[in-house]
This record gives structure tokens, C-alpha cells and sequence, in this order.
């Protein structure tokens, strides 16, 4: 996202890095950050005791599948 982070600047008229824009463009509130942050430090803790690893890619596949999967379901 970084290597594409000036074209996302000139395609979307934003400045800032890819974070911004993309928060920007997806109407994300100012909250969601920490929000995300304490949701990863959960989940982190709930593998580590269930003696499991948790990765990155993992919890990203469960957030969206939480919260955006109903939006566009595929027939």
C-alpha cells in the first residue's frame, strides 16, 4: 500500500498517507483504529490461550467477514 500510496493521492485528491485516504474514502470513523487495535489485542490473547496462532491475515479475513461480508453476498 505504500508503493501505491501517490497514486491513491492523485487519484482520490487527498493528501496524507494510504491509512488516511483510505479511511477517508471508505467513511471509516476516527475511532475505528483503537477499535481495531483492542479487537487484535483481544483476539491475540484469546490464540495464545487456546494455545494457537493468530495471524495478521487471519484477523483481517475475520473482520471483514464480520463487518462487511453481509454487505455484498456472493450469489
Amino acid at each position: 500500500m505504500e508503493e501505491i500510496t501517490p497514486k491513491l493521492r492523485s487519484t482520490y485528491h487527498r493528501k496524507g498517507e494510504w491509512q488516511s485516504i483510505m479511511a477517508a474514502e471508505m467513511d471509516f470513523p476516527d475511532h475505528l483504529p483503537a477499535e481495531l487495535r483492542a479487537m487484535w489485542e483481544h483476539n491475540c490473547e484469546l490464540a495464545r490461550n487456546n494455545n494457537v496462532t493468530l495471524t495478521a491475515q487471519q484477523f483481517a479475513e475475520l473482520v471483514v467477514d464480520e463487518n462487511f461480508g453481509a454487505m455484498n453476498p456472493i450469489p
